[in-house]
Parts: structure tokens; C-alpha cells; sequence
């Protein structure tokens, strides 16, 4: 961590990102840039031996796919859906027929979405 001296130097900085940017303008790539570090530094710091550096990175990721996520709800959210992608989410959804048996059901996020009433409507 040789760009801060300590973990609240971090903390802050990270705060300051989050606090000053528009939260439609908020992602991995501009916090990075902001942090003044490369990449390869901020994934690294996930690994780190302080469990406080790991905690910062970690949240400082949820919130950015939070961001992504609730992108989700704009009729145009691709870039949100590849986005997502890279934080590990998918495409497919399994469903359970009646015999418990996992069905492997293909969908984007877009057809799920664009059915989500009738997704609903199986609940009621």
C-alpha cells in the first residue's frame, strides 16, 4: 500500500470518490483512476494481509455493482448487464421441474426482465 501511508488515508480517499461522484457516473474504472493506482494494485489489495485494506476494496466493489445493479431497471442496460458479467453475475437461471430435477433454462437478463410480470404472476 505504498501510495497511502495508512488504511484511513484509503478510507478517505475511497470516501471521497463516493461523495463526489454522481451515482450514474460511479464505476470500477473511475475509482481506480481516482485512487491513483493501476488495476492490478487495487485487485491485489483484496488479497492483502490487513483485513481492513480487504474490507475497504470489497465494499468499494459492492458498491460499484450496486451502481451497475440498479442500472438494471433503464430500458437500455447493456452495458450495466456486461458489467455485472465481470463481477461474476450470469445469464442463466436454473429452474426446478416437479420431480426437483434442475432444468437448465437460458435467458438474458433482458428476456427475464421483459417477463418479469409474468414471473410474477406464478407467485400470486
Amino acid at each position: 500500500m505504498k501510495k497511502y501511508k495508512n488504511v484511513a488515508q484509503l478510507r478517505k480517499r475511497v470516501n471521497q470518490y463516493f461523495n463526489k461522484t454522481d451515482p450514474e457516473d460511479i464505476t470500477l474504472t473511475g475509482l481506480i483512476l481516482h485512487l491513483g493506482v493501476v488495476k492490478q494494485t487495487f485487485y491485489n489489495w483484496l488479497k492483502d494481509d490487513n483485513p481492513d485494506i480487504r474490507d475497504i476494496i470489497a465494499e468499494c466493489q459492492l458498491r460499484v455493482e450496486h451502481s451497475y445493479e440498479k442500472k438494471l431497471k433503464d430500458k437500455n442496460c447493456s452495458g450495466a448487464v456486461f458489467a455485472l458479467k465481470n463481477f461474476g453475475w450470469s445469464d442463466s437461471v436454473t429452474v426446478k421441474g416437479d420431480d426437483e430435477a434442475p432444468l437448465q433454462v437460458a435467458m438474458t437478463v433482458e428476456q427475464l426482465l421483459a417477463s418479469s410480470d409474468e414471473v410474477e404472476a406464478w407467485y400470486q
